[in-house]
């Protein structure tokens, strides 16, 4: 699917004169849908153009809060399925847009208002998703430690589920040693061991477990030359486990594991629940933002009375470009302004700045109709392409 456009043109006579003209123009190269809109509270001039720059700021930071959480759901699902707004595709809530009363009361609030609640709602909402990550992150962070701690190499790998109570030797002047032993040394160990210190327990060395690369050797001696034979054993290249064996020790990181396991799978189910209700909250409100900055630009474009017709327009496959030219060509002709896309960015680079507050609102170049994309659905449009 190619990214969809928002595009206003004059309106007619009739309600929907303009967007009948608009879809014979585009016809074989795009889907047209009308937007409908309550009548907004328009106020002067001088207003729009104040929150001309604000707009465009809030438009690229509400298009980044829906794309953060869309990303996130796509994480935490672990699939490609696209995330939906009210059940339904994200498109849908735009190609059959409604404008919510409820949330927008459009007889008792202006323009400035509904755009500074658009505002607070994505600030709230991407605070929010900063707080859940930082929180669903940290619990992944200590589970991901804690796993580790059970899994690498016998070099790194906790000893309190390898080693049992049968491979301790602990008295008064008696301890027991765990070093690791790289599997081409084993003979090098046998046939050391018994003298990288005195007092080494002779034959008391023992295979506990082995991995890919080595295997964990208990091995008996006095406790007096412990320093002695840790620091023999280091130089003939054998890793000697700093390890204590504590049966509760082990029944609290079995614990600790199970309560990190049901606290990282209660947070998932949470984040994602919350991700989903956000994502649609924030495209909804997006789209909103969309819909009042078009009408504002509409305003500053044609003056007032109001009388513009906005539409959805999505251009057929490869024909954005095509489709482009053909509505610059057909409203420029209007217009008296040029011909073609490119003419029309060039003029709008050398327009004087006075010429341009028809403009100020839209980041896109000077075009002679209103026109926004509408870059949602990011995995959508890759997969097309």
């Amino acid at each position: 699917m190619e990214i969809p456009w928002i595009v206003s043109v004059r309106g007619g006579r009739a309600p929907d004169d303009g967007f009948r003209t608009l879809q014979t123009r585009i016809a074989g190269l795009a889907d047209t849908f009308p937007i409908t809109l309550p009548p907004l509270k328009v106020g002067t001039l001088n207003t729009l153009l104040e929150i001309a720059d604000s707009l465009g700021k809030i438009d690229q930071f509400s298009e980044l809060v829906c794309h953060r959480i869309e990303k996130q759901l796509y994480e935490l699902q672990k699939n490609e399925d696209a995330p939906m707004v009210k059940q339904a595709p994200v498109e849908q809530s735009l190609f059959q847009f409604q404008w919510d009363e409820g949330k927008y009361v459009s007889a008792r609030l202006s323009i400035p208002q509904i755009v500074e609640s658009i505002s607070t709602e994505m600030s709230k909402i991407d605070e929010d998703m900063k707080a859940r990550v930082a929180e669903f992150s940290a619990t992944k962070s200590a589970l991901t430690a804690l796993n580790r701690r059970s899994s690498g190499s016998l070099a790194v790998r906790s000893l309190a589920d390898m080693v049992t109570l049968d491979d301790v030797v602990e008295s008064e002047n008696l301890t027991t040693l765990f070093v690791v032993v790289p599997k081409f040394l084993y003979k090098d160990w046998a046939a050391k061991y018994e003298s990288l210190a005195q007092f080494v327990v002779p034959r008391s060395s023992r295979c506990i477990c082995e991995d890919e690369e080595a295997g964990l050797f208990a091995v008996t001696l006095f406790k007096r030359v412990v320093a002695q034979f840790k620091t023999a054993a280091q130089q003939a290249r054998f890793t000697v486990r700093e390890f204590s064996f504590d049966p509760a020790a082990l029944q609290n990181n079995k614990e600790e594991k199970k309560k990190l396991d049901a606290l990282f799978s209660k947070q998932w189910a949470d984040f994602l629940r919350w991700c989903r209700t956000a994502f649609a909250e924030a495209v909804l409100a997006w789209f909103h933002l969309k819909v009042v900055r078009c009408h504002a630009e509409s305003v500053l474009r044609y003056g007032l009375p109001v009388d513009y017709r906005a539409v959805v327009v999505v251009p057929h496959r490869k024909q954005s470009k095509h489709l482009m030219d053909v509505l610059v060509r057909e409203y420029s002709a209007e217009a008296g302004g040029p011909a073609t896309a490119a003419a029309a960015a060039a003029a709008q680079a050398q327009a004087p700045e006075g010429g341009k507050a028809a403009a100020l609102v839209s980041t896109e170049p000077y075009l002679p109709f209103v026109y926004f994309t509408v870059p949602f659905m990011s995995r959508m449009i890759e997969t097309d392409h």
